[in-house]
Order: C-alpha cells, then sequence, then structure tokens
C-alpha cells in the first residue's frame, strides 16, 4: 500500500486534501484516518481484495468527498465486525458527494454495511459525522449475525449523526440468522441523535430472520434518539421472520424516541411472520419510550402480521410508552392481523 503523501496529490488539508485517482490510493486512506480525501474519478474495484478502513479501535475521523465521482464493484467478504468499504467512523468524519454501485459485503460476524460497518463515539464526544448526498445503486449487505444496513450497520454513539440527502436504488440488507436491519442503518443505541434528513429509499429490501426490521432503520434502543425528516420510501419490502417490523422503523426500545415528519411510505410492504408491522413504526416498547409522526402519509402499502397487531402508522403503543400521530393520512392500504388490526394504530395498552 502506498502511504497518503504518495497520493496524485495534495497534503491532506481541509484546504488541499489528498487526490485519489486509484484503488490503491483508496485503500490508503487507512494510513491516515484523520485525513482529508477528494476523488479525482470513478474507482472500479474489480478482483481488488478490499480492507475495511478503519475499525472500532481505529475509526476513520477524516472527510471523503466523492466530488460527484463512483465507487463500483466492492466484493467484501469478511469474518469479523465492522466491515464494510469503511469498517468504523467517529466524531468528525465526513462522507459526501459520493455514489457507490455494484458493491456488496457479506459477513458471518456483525455490525455489516456496504459503505460503513459502524459509527462508534464515546461519551465524551460532542461533534458530528456526517453522511451527505451519498448515492448507492444496487448494492447489498449481508450478515449473519446482527446489526446490518447497507449505508450503515450499526450506529452507537453519544454525539449526532447526520444522514442527509442520500438515495438507496435497488439495494438489499439481510440478517440470516438474527435481527436488526434497515437499508440505512440497522440499529442505533447510545443516547445520541440521528438525524435522517430528506432521504429516498426504493425498490430495495430489508429481511431478518429473527426481529427488528425497517426500510430507514431496524431497531433503535438505549436511549437514542432517531429523527426522519422529508424521507420517502417507494416499492420497498421489510420483513422478518418473527416481528416488529415498521417501513421506516421496526422497533423503538430501551427509553428511546422516534420521530417522522412529512415522510412518505409509498407501494410497500411490512410483513412480520408472528407480530407487530406497521405502515411507519412497528412497534414502541419499554417505559420512556416514544414514537411520533406529524404530516407523514402512508400509500397504496400493504401491513401484515401473521399472527397479531397491524397499523396503517404503528401497531402497538405498549403501556408507559407513548405514541402521538398528528395530520397524518394512510390511503389504499391492506392491513391484515389474526387479531388487532387498524387504520392507525390498533393498540394503546
Amino acid at each position: 500500500l502506498i502511504a497518503p503523501a504518495a497520493a496524485a496529490g495534495g497534503d491532506g488539508t481541509s484546504a488541499n486534501p489528498y487526490q485519489i485517482e486509484t484503488a490503491a490510493e483508496l485503500q490508503s486512506i487507512q494510513n491516515d484516518l484523520s485525513g482529508y480525501y477528494i476523488l479525482m474519478n470513478d474507482i472500479d474495484l474489480t478482483s481488488v481484495t478490499w480492507v475495511p478502513i478503519g475499525s472500532t479501535s481505529t475509526p476513520f475521523f477524516g472527510e471523503l468527498d466523492g466530488n460527484g465521482n463512483t465507487i463500483s464493484n466492492l466484493n467484501l467478504q469478511a469474518t469479523t465486525q465492522s466491515a464494510g468499504l469503511f469498517g468504523s467512523l467517529t466524531s468528525g468524519a465526513t462522507i459526501k458527494d459520493l455514489t457507490l454501485a455494484d458493491c456488496h459485503v457479506t459477513s458471518t460476524s456483525s455490525w455489516c454495511g456496504c459503505l460503513i460497518g459502524s459509527i462508534i463515539m464515546s461519551e465524551s464526544a460532542h461533534e458530528t459525522a456526517t453522511l451527505q448526498n451519498i448515492r448507492m445503486v444496487s448494492c447489498s449487505a449481508t450478515a449473519r449475525n446482527y446489526c446490518v444496513g447497507v449505508l450503515c450497520g450499526f450506529i452507537n454513539t453519544a454525539a449526532v449523526v447526520d444522514i442527509a440527502d442520500c438515495t438507496l436504488v435497488n439495494c438489499d440488507a439481510e440478517s440470516t440468522s438474527s435481527s436488526d436491519v434497515g437499508v440505512i442503518c440497522g440499529r442505533c443505541q447510545g443516547r445520541s441523535s440521528i438525524e435522517i434528513t430528506d432521504c429516498t429509499v426504493s425498490n430495495s429490501h430489508a429481511k431478518a430472520s429473527n426481529s427488528n426490521v425497517g426500510v430507514l432503520c431496524g431497531y433503535c434502543s438505549g436511549g437514542s434518539n432517531l429523527i426522519m425528516t422529508g424521507c420517502n420510501v417507494n416499492t420497498c419490502i421489510a420483513e422478518s421472520a418473527s416481528h416488529d417490523v415498521g417501513i421506516l422503523c421496526g422497533l423503538c426500545y430501551g427509553g428511546s424516541s422516534v420521530y417522522a415528519e412529512n415522510c412518505t411510505a409509498e407501494n410497500s410492504i411490512a410483513k412480520a411472520a408472528t407480530n407487530y408491522a406497521g405502515g411507519l413504526f412497528g412497534r414502541v416498547d419499554s417505559t420512556g419510550s416514544s414514537i411520533g409522526a406529524t404530516g407523514c402519509t402512508v400509500k397504496d402499502c400493504t401491513v401484515v402480521a401473521t399472527g397479531n397487531y397491524a397499523g396503517g402508522i404503528a401497531c402497538r403503543v405498549v403501556s408507559g410508552t407513548t405514541g402521538v400521530f398528528d395530520s397524518c393520512t394512510v390511503t389504499g392500504c391492506t392491513i391484515l392481523a389474526n387479531t388487532y388490526a387498524a387504520g392507525i394504530c390498533p393498540a394503546y395498552s
């Protein structure tokens, strides 16, 4: 591997970022995880044996400016946690203006993402990690264990993660023997604020062999705060072989909050093989947790719980939690359950 200083140009500062032109130069980002980088052209990773940039112990906290270019044909088969083009990010990291096409990551472990395996920040961190204007086309992330997402597998942070203006088309995320799957993010937790703004996911599929599946986020837990604004999910499928499925978010738990404003779910499917399926959210459970939606639309969707609890907005708000839905509409939807099915939310208990 070359050192970043041997890149096509630049000195790694924000004013003069390292210029990346080849696959070898892209891989060399791991030699300076705090540097600033800019892609100068498309990069094809066909036949490249890729090593994820950054790890949970040494995460990336620099900036990669895709400069409107495309990284294609990544094929990574991992056996360790935090697998992706980037293994792990932390406070201050930025990835922007980048397209990933025909990239595929598989893992026998957990925390698997096509772009990023995990974003982890310490309790003392107060900065923001930013993912902006990322486009992913025909990409997939598949792991045997939990926390799988095409954009990012796992977010565990005490700071802010800003995901904005991202588009994912024809993408798939799957856990083959566990839970927590989303096309954008598998699981977020840790008293943080995750903001997903003006993102679109279409013709994509999130699937778990167990539970907690959503197109935007599978599972929100541990006191985290997930805010989704102006997002659109169109012609997507979220399904689990067990429970807790929502087109936006599958399960809100552990004192967390999930809120959606001016979001749309259209021509999509939420399907739970047992209980709890919702047009926006699956279930909210655990004392102190809350879900809310303002100005959201669920249109021409199918929501199915083979067992119990299916709702056009949410399926169940458990005692000790809160669900508030304001100015939301559900039209042209099919909502099915063995018991407890309703156009908005069938069960407050």
